[in-house]
């Protein structure tokens, strides 16, 4: 094998492997009261959703859907599962859902807020093994401005 056909073969297997994979991320400010005194500003990867001082959990993107009247939206979302379910403690000793595990997050765009401000996101938290249909009620909702 020709020196070049080496290059190029081990140049498309470095490019195809997961390890290697391209990391995603979108960091949102929290601008509602619940998310400034309970998760603060979160970063969400393509594969976890960190908070503020550092808590994380795993995600995996299920599906995409469309929701009606959670946190006063209507339209298309996306569902997410978390595995294992996880309650992390968060700003001010808070959890996100109180007591309960988190096992489902749906996330949406919402509206910019304000004339001038920039889009946003909207994050409804599930507790529980059924999966969210999207009319479901959340235990909790947040708010957030994306890329600050």
């Amino acid at each position: 094998m020709t020196m070049i056909r080496q290059i190029v073969l081990a140049s498309a297997l470095l490019a195809s492997s997961p390890c290697l994979a391209k990391v995603w991320s979108e960091h949102w400010t929290a601008t509602a009261t619940d998310s400034i005194a309970i998760t603060g500003d979160v970063t969400l990867y393509n594969n976890r959703m960190v908070m503020a001082g550092g808590k994380s959990f795993p995600i995996h993107k299920l599906h995409n859907l469309t929701i009606s009247a959670i946190g006063g939206f209507n339209g298309p979302a996306t569902l997410f599962k978390i595995s294992p379910p996880s309650n992390p403690t968060l700003l001010n000793g808070n959890k996100l859902c109180g007591n309960d595990p988190i096992s489902y997050v749906i996330i949406w765009h919402h509206p910019k807020l304000m004339p001038g401000s920039p889009p946003g996101r909207g994050l409804a938290a599930f507790s529980g093994a059924a999966e969210p249909t999207g009319s479901g009620n959340p235990c909790a909702v947040y708010f957030y401005e994306i890329g600050h």
